[in-house]
């Protein structure tokens, strides 16, 4: 659930899966129920959104159990996640990507990948390839 007029949305929302021939499921307008709906029927291994939609799905979670064995990866952004979360979806096999871009510069100027959890909290990752970054106060 990520604007496909953002362009992380629509390159990991529709281009990406189209060029692996991946299935894309699209939510029109994110509610936990709905997204975790759709995750557990569709069986998804990747989910892209803002990162509260991180804290909304694990409150459902608490409530309302779901497999989600099959989700992998969580792409997610906008705010730091908290070592409570992070730690939460580690436990349920769930990798957090932290990305961190925009429309116009790219929907991911900096990384992640395999940060361990402790450097996770407090950075967003590594400037991604050919990609330069500079801090301006």
């Amino acid at each position: 659930p990520a604007p496909l007029g953002h362009a992380t949305g629509f390159l990991h929302g529709v281009t990406a899966p189209f060029l692996i021939g991946a299935r894309s499921v699209l939510l029109d307008i994110f509610t936990p129920d709905a997204c975790l709906a759709l995750l557990e029927q569709q069986r998804c291994t990747c989910m892209l959104g803002a990162t509260p939609f991180v804290y909304d799905l694990l409150n459902l979670l608490e409530k309302q159990p779901a497999d989600l064995s099959a989700l992998r990866f969580f792409l997610c952004g906008g705010t730091t996640i908290p070592k409570k979360v992070a730690r939460e979806c580690q436990q349920r096999g769930i990798k957090l990507l932290s990305v961190y871009g925009s429309t116009e510069s790219s929907p991911h100027a900096v990384v992640n990948l395999d940060d361990p959890l402790s450097r996770f909290m407090h950075t967003d990752g590594y400037a991604a390839a050919g990609v330069e970054i500079k801090g301006v106060d």
